[in-house]
């Protein structure tokens, strides 16, 4: 009885290891297929920034050596509210995994740095499959969470790199704003360069274990908040699907052709999508009651909406949002409407247009002076 016993745990051991190579080869595999298929005449991109008009901005830091401030830095960043994401490698990981597990316990976002900070241009694609799953499986042992974002060492990349990468599940991303704190200038050309290249959508690249990054960066997030940028993780900034990525690596939301959000109803593409919401959720008798003023029917659509679409559809001018109605209510056409809506873009700032916002939900009942 003891030796079939024995024999069964042997024969369920192997059948699991034999289950998690077919899964490590199953990921290779698609990945090495991405790369293969990856278009010669077209260069690929990782993502620089984002095309967005809402002061959403990602700090990152890459982690690769030491761990002398990383404490400061949790300090600084809480003391402001903000979140960033920390790309570590797998030999940051083997050394400071105590430090890994307090960024990810504060809320911060970890992503996959690679695991010895290999140079990945022209890097043999099964040799990047097995680096960059090493570093993956130590962020998951320690966080418990399988990271989706990955950052080339050095700023490297290449067709098969990207390729490669997203095969295996991960969106790559670079910066568009770099303090260069690698060079350990002073921190005034710090915070310098990041406020001379910092705008709605940026991609901001610092480094963890240099003294002049912690002297900067309480004075770079107090002058970017005064700005009113908003720190998010890189997670919360890019777009996950309906996203093409331009020839300067900016990322831009596609709107959905089969959708009514074709139509750029507004200089924001979250007020489209809350737009294009309404117009299904609401019936002709609610989107013409909604065109006279009467933004209680928006009760019905509030609760389908993300926080960032009713924030945009929140910013629309009353009028507008009207004028908006009427159209749909008379189910207008795109060609029809065609020069008559506003382009999409984050060229057209709210705060710009002559109506005031439209407020929506309980407003105190106070005089406006």
């Amino acid at each position: 009885m003891l030796a079939f016993t024995t024999t069964k745990k042997r024969t369920l051991q192997l059948v699991m290891v034999a289950l998690a190579l077919l899964c490590g080869i199953a990921i290779g595999v698609t990945a090495i297929l991405n790369a293969i298929n990856a278009a010669a005449d077209e260069p690929l991109l990782p993502v620089y920034c984002v095309d967005r008009g809402d002061n959403k901005i990602a700090l990152t830091f890459d982690c690769a050596w030491g761990n002398s401030n990383t404490d400061q830095l949790l300090e600084i960043l809480d003391n402001a509210g903000a979140k960033a994401t920390f790309f570590v490698t797998g030999e940051f990981c083997d050394k400071y995994p105590d430090d890994v597990k307090k960024f990810a316990d504060s809320g911060h976002e970890i992503g996959n740095h690679s695991d010895k900070h290999p140079h990945v241009a022209g890097m043999n694609i099964t040799d990047l499959i097995a680096d960059t799953k090493a570093c993956e499986n130590k962020i998951v042992k320690i966080t418990g969470k399988k990271p989706t974002l990955y950052r080339g060492p050095y700023g490297e990349y290449d067709d098969n790199m990207l390729t490669t990468v997203k095969g295996m599940g991960y969106e790559a991303v670079q910066w568009s704003a770099d303090s260069i704190d690698w060079q350990e200038p002073d921190a005034p050309t710090i915070c310098k360069r990041i406020m001379d290249n910092t705008e709605s959508g940026s991609i901001l690249l610092f480094h963890n274990d240099l003294e002049n990054t912690t002297a900067a960066l309480p004075e770079i997030l107090l002058k970017l908040k005064q700005q009113g940028m908003d720190f998010v993780t890189v997670s919360e900034l890019i777009y996950h699907d309906s996203y093409h990525i331009d020839h300067t690596g900016k990322q831009i939301y596609d709107v959905n052709v089969s959708e009514s959000a074709f139509i750029s109803y507004t200089a924001d593409s979250y007020a489209n999508q809350a737009l294009a919401t309404a117009a299904e959720a609401l019936s002709p008798e609610e989107l013409d009651a909604l065109s006279q003023g009467d933004i209680t029917v928006l009760s019905k659509v509030l609760p389908l909406l993300s926080e960032e679409q009713v924030k945009a559809l929140s910013a629309i001018p009353a009028e507008q949002l009207a004028e908006i109605c009427s159209r749909i209510s008379a189910k207008e056409t795109a060609a029809e409407a065609e020069g008559e809506w506003v382009e999409a873009s984050a060229d057209a700032p709210a705060e710009a247009l002559e109506y005031p916002p439209l407020y929506i939900g309980e407003k105190e009942n106070t005089d406006v002076k």
